[in-house]
């Protein structure tokens, strides 16, 4: 994968404050959108770490998982990211979830 300017410029900011929630969600969407699922992964993992409540993670991060392959993590992020947006009393989350939980499930015939 090639570094565009867009993520040389986003990895900076991400270097000036490595635990800034939206820094590290743009970072991990920059990877998503060039299609470099791995980092992509790997960058909405340590959001998730550092910021659990930070819940526009659980779509794509279960999104992610999906692409990968990894049918079981990406169901286990959307109920999780549903437990999040429901603690945060946040009903649009968790449908956005839950519908994706459903995609998921009947696309992979479960």
């Amino acid at each position: 994968m090639m570094e565009t300017p867009r993520l040389t410029q986003l990895l900076n900011f991400l270097a000036e404050d490595p635990t800034d929630a939206f820094n590290l969600y743009a970072v991990a969407n920059e990877y998503y959108a060039q299609q470099a699922y791995e980092a992509a992964c790997t960058w909405f993992e340590q959001l998730r770490t550092l910021h659990p409540g930070y819940i526009g993670l659980y779509y794509h991060l279960a999104s992610v998982y999906e692409l990968l392959g990894n049918i079981p993590e990406a169901l286990n992020v959307c109920e999780a990211g549903q437990g999040v947006a429901q603690a945060q009393r946040n009903a649009h989350a968790a449908g956005e979830l839950q519908r994706l939980r459903q995609r998921i499930l009947d696309e992979a015939g479960l």
